[in-house]
């Protein structure tokens, strides 16, 4: 029976400190786990939990105490569907209350061996193979964004990751919008603040990493500032075309198209 927990005044574990390995037997997923507590301060007999999820699917396993940190026995991925992402968290629990209260948390955690966009363009999006229709491809929200493509447009090879990495078309024409829906999901749909430098959450990541190619920051919401809206409008799209410009996106789509005999 799974127990309930109390999340009052949990510390944060950065998800550096946590390594997740994804691994394959006998076509049945397993995974390995490292987790580092060091200088947290934490109870030694609390118990330390690493839980695998994606969308309604989930499991929890147990992985000793902070002083004695061991990993379960059976760690088959076999309540999480094949053909999905996973992501992991783990939580330090104290039980000596009558409903186990999280003392640190990690969530978000995305396990080596899931295929993403490369990592030089798009380091914190996952790709996933699914049956679309007739769609190509779409975004899911959830822990973080991700990229869905149709899986009856993988190719010979059957590799996400080659369409992604290698059809400059493919990527110049659904990246940006790609960049435009996420922002939109952090600003207006979330309503995530800017100014909280969450390490552990994705929003904060991905702010982050726009950073990189577009300097000023996203407006920060204001309570009696009816303009803001307008204001992070205007910054998704600035931030948008920074990404386009900063990857050559035009370039990109132009080079993949086949080049037409000039007539003499």
């Amino acid at each position: 029976m799974i127990r309930r927990f109390n999340y009052t005044g949990r510390q944060r574990i950065e998800s550096s400190r946590v390594t997740v390995e994804l691994r394959n037997e006998n076509g049945t997923r397993s995974f390995d786990a490292s987790i580092d507590l060091a200088g947290f301060g934490l109870p030694q007999k609390a118990e330390v939990h690493v839980e695998a999820y994606y969308k309604s699917s989930y499991m929890r396993f147990q992985f000793g105490s902070v002083e004695a940190i061991q990993p379960a026995m059976d760690r088959r991925l076999t309540e999480i569907d094949r053909g999905d992402i996973v992501f992991f968290r783990v939580k330090i629990v104290d039980h000596s209350d009558k409903f186990g209260r999280i003392l640190a948390e990690a969530d978000g955690i995305t396990p080596r061996e899931i295929e993403t966009a490369p990592a030089d363009r798009f380091p914190l999006l996952p790709i996933d193979a699914k049956d679309l229709g007739q769609g190509i491809w779409r975004l899911e929200f959830g822990a973080q964004p991700v990229l869905e493509i149709n899986n009856a447009i993988l190719g010979i090879n059957g590799s996400i990751r080659e369409i992604v990495r290698s059809d400059p078309a493919f990527f110049s024409l659904v990246f940006p919008s790609v960049v435009k829906q996420i922002l939109f999901q952090i600003l207006i749909v979330d309503q995530y603040d800017p100014t909280d430098d969450d390490e552990n959450s994705w929003q904060g990541q991905w702010l982050r990493y726009v950073g990189r190619f577009h300097p000023d920051p996203p407006p920060r919401p204001e309570s009696e500032d009816t303009s803001v809206l307008d204001r992070q409008l205007e910054w998704i799209d600035d931030a948008m075309k920074a990404w386009c410009t900063t990857f050559g996106a035009a370039s990109m789509y132009e080079t993949s198209r086949p080049q037409e005999d000039v007539a003499v």
